[in-house]
């Protein structure tokens, strides 16, 4: 029997719980996971060969948000952040440079890390990032100060904060199945990075207030993070910034030499769990695609990295 690999969550057999929310709830939605998908623990098991399964139960019985989750807060904001919305193309000068980034990456990290918790577990967060490491060295932007921490909670989600700063859930850890699906996973979120989608967002909705600061030779403070988080739980992302996300996802895990095929088979775990009940994978806003139209692309983009799409195997040289 192999050892899990270091970055494996102790296997917990649970269900995926549905909840109906309303004003005052928070969502628990993520770029993988469902509709207010969550991963309810019940149990610790051992599984053969490292793999890891979920068995997932659809509970039908709504469930409510933890109190953690806040609506107006700044957590919720960056949570869905990572699933929804409409994004802009980059402007050709930038008005947020890339030290303002990682400033107020790293202020949303703070407040992020203090509301959901991180886990204090070196060794896994050690394999999580030499991981993530590989994939943002073969961004466009390795020199960012890259971190990667595992946030404690069991809902399936990974998320990402401008400047580099990526997290992956407890529950996300206990789904995937292999440190290839890993790989896609965080690269996902390194691609929204690297593609600066946050920023976009930011530079939009708050470009008088940025060039009267320019102008005035101010400083755009950190203080202002709050407010910035405001229009991006509104917007979010947009449906060509998730495709491309899961493009550059693909591509990087490819060039950092994890089978890029992983991805896709993620994808069809997830879509395996819309089929037996589609409110569990359901779209959270109309801008986000679903996953049968990101899965079309990814084969196409897998095709012409050289793999065997059906069997989610490299082709041979």
């Amino acid at each position: 029997m192999r050892t899990p690999p270091s970055w494996c969550w102790p296997r917990t057999p649970g269900r995926i719980v549905s909840s109906r929310w309303t004003e005052g709830d928070s969502p628990s939605t993520g770029s993988w996971g469902g509709k207010h998908s969550t991963l309810s623990p019940e149990g610790q098991g051992n599984f053969p060969r490292g793999r890891r399964r979920v068995e997932e139960q659809v509970d039908r019985h709504a469930s409510r948000c933890p109190a953690t989750m806040k609506p107006a807060s700044v957590v919720a904001g960056f949570l869905l952040l990572a699933l929804v919305g409409g994004v802009a193309q980059p402007a050709s000068a930038a008005l947020i440079s890339t030290a303002q980034e990682i400033r107020i990456g790293r202020e949303a990290a703070g407040q992020i890390e203090a509301e959901v918790g991180v886990v204090h577990d070196p060794a896994r967060t050690a394999a999580i990032t030499a991981i993530g490491s590989r994939l943002a060295a073969a961004s466009s932007r390795p020199a960012l100060p890259w971190t990667f921490k595992i946030l404690n909670t069991n809902r399936i989600n990974a998320i990402s904060l401008p400047g580099g700063f990526i997290y992956v859930t407890r529950g996300m850890l206990a789904f995937v199945q292999s440190e290839d699906e890993l790989a896609f996973v965080l690269g996902h979120e390194v691609g929204h990075v690297d593609r600066r989608h946050h920023v976009a967002i930011i530079e939009r909705d708050f470009f008088f207030t940025l060039v009267i600061s320019l102008l005035f030779g101010r400083d755009p403070s950190t203080g202002q993070i709050a407010s910035f988080i405001g229009a991006l739980v509104r917007r979010g992302f947009g449906r060509e910034a998730e495709f491309e996300a899961d493009q550059i996802g693909a591509t990087l895990a490819h060039r950092a030499g994890f089978n890029a095929g992983a991805g896709l088979a993620f994808m069809e775990r997830l879509r395996a769990a819309e089929g037996r009940d589609p409110s569990q994978v359901e779209v959270f806003f109309s801008t986000h695609p679903a996953l049968a139209d990101r899965m079309v692309r990814m084969r196409e983009l897998l095709r012409r990295l050289g793999y065997r799409v059906a069997a989610n195997r490299r082709a041979p040289a």
